[in-house]
Order: C-alpha cells, then sequence, then structure tokens
C-alpha cells in the first residue's frame, strides 16, 4: 500500500571537477556536496530530515521518489525528486 507524499523535493545534483553538489529550489539554504552522486543523494536525504525535524518539529521518511511506489512525473535535467512521507504514512 502507498500513501501521497506530502511533499516533492526537487534538488538540482552536478558534477564539477571531482565533486558532486546539489541544491534546492524548494528548500532555501540547501546546499550539499559529496564525492559520488549517491553520498551527496544520501547526504541530501539526511538533511531534509533534519530541516523538517527543526523547522516543523516533524519526523519524516525521505526517499527518492522513483523508489518511493509513488508514480511522479520526471523533470527534465539534472534533477532528482525525494519524497517525503509523515513517519506515520512511511
Amino acid at each position: 500500500m502507498t500513501h501521497d507524499a506530502a511533499w516533492i523535493i526537487r534538488v538540482n545534483l552536478r558534477r564539477e571537477a571531482d565533486m558532486f553538489y546539489a541544491d534546492s529550489p524548494d528548500l532555501m539554504g540547501l546546499h550539499i556536496c559529496g564525492k559520488t552522486a549517491e553520498q551527496t543523494c544520501e547526504t541530501v536525504m539526511k538533511a531534509v530530515k533534519a530541516l523538517f525535524k527543526h523547522n516543523r518539529n516533524m519526523d519524516v521518511e525521505v526517499l527518492p521518489a522513483t523508489t518511493s511506489g509513488e508514480n511522479f512525473p520526471r523533470i527534465s535535467g539534472p534533477c532528482e525528486q525525494f519524497a517525503v512521507f509523515p513517519r506515520a504514512y512511511a
């Protein structure tokens, strides 16, 4: 059984030299870097969880939208999507 995500977070992921960088047009102040795309995306998910905990006092589950069980339209370009679920529904 799947549930509609409460939020969809778009994240721009790009490679510059030997690092990957991520930022989000949906979450002001989210700027992440990592040595691999996977590491950067993992850190993005942790940061989104921390932002929701701090700013909304909410415990959430953050999943890549393509593996969350939901059908989201793909965004063109170097962008990833993350589905954010309140913990009670995850």
